[in-house]
């Protein structure tokens, strides 16, 4: 991960991707279900970095049984 990523307040879907390690589809499945945000900024889908954060983080947590 570069220092890029960590100042961006958005991202593209691929720069997401890439940073959460999902794939496309799932990138959009997200976004249809309104699980993160995202604003359209010509043609061009950014996801809001805050928005992934939570989401993420408010996901269950896997215990080691």
């Amino acid at each position: 991960m570069t220092d890029d990523f960590v100042q961006k307040r958005y991202l593209s879907i691929a720069e997401f991707c890439e940073r959460y390690s999902i794939g496309a589809t799932s990138a959009r499945e997200l976004l249809r279900l309104n699980k993160i945000e995202a604003v359209k900024l010509g043609v061009r889908t950014l996801i809001c970095v805050q928005s992934a954060d939570a989401y993420f983080a408010s996901l269950p947590r896997l215990s080691a049984s």
